[in-house]
């Protein structure tokens, strides 16, 4: 295992799934006697040590569920985008890699896999996992070239798409891109 560090985003407001979430966030959605992001911490804690978690909509009631499950830290990221935590928490200073997973990935993941292929690839600062587009599903689209991301849209189709799931290390973005 080289990959020590998990971090689920799960600040969102889950418009798709109003007036549901109108009085619980999304995480909290109930999955097969548990939550989506109970599910998520259980699976991925098998394998991985160190999960963080991202807050922001009804972040207090959600805190206080995965603190309840044991994470790492919980790191309030209200009105604030996806990337903030990376730029701007204690993250920042991360120096390893990270799985960085939406609240909703309720997949197994093969994670001896992707670690494989994060270090086949000569440990990038980001590496995002691709998989094929499934039609009536929104996201990104992605275009590459020599395994370097050109363009992401989400009008525009290409063969490949945003799964959600990334790897990423926080203290190299922070050195190539904040100079």
């Amino acid at each position: 295992m080289i990959i020590e560090h998990a971090l689920i985003m799960a600040a969102g407001r889950g418009m798709r799934m109003m007036p549901f979430t109108e009085n619980m966030p999304k995480a909290m959605a109930p999955l097969a006697g548990t939550t989506l992001i109970a599910n998520g911490i259980d699976k991925i804690s098998k394998r991985i040590p160190n999960i963080h978690i991202t807050v922001g909509y009804k972040g207090s009631m959600l805190a206080q569920h995965v603190i309840e499950h044991n994470v790492s830290s919980v790191i309030n990221t209200e009105g604030k985008d996806n990337s903030w935590w990376i730029y701007n928490s204690l993250m920042k200073n991360v120096d390893a890699p990270i799985y960085v997973l939406t609240c909703d990935n309720v997949i197994e993941l093969d994670f001896e896999l992707l670690e494989k292929d994060y270090v086949k690839a000569g440990k990038p600062a980001c590496m995002v996992i691709p998989v094929k587009p499934i039609e009536g599903l929104d996201g990104d689209y992605i275009f590459h070239e020599n395994q370097k991301i050109l363009e992401l849209s989400r009008t525009k189709k290409s063969e490949m798409y945003c799964s959600g799931i990334q790897i990423l290390n926080p203290k190299k973005i922070n050195t190539l891109y904040l100079l």
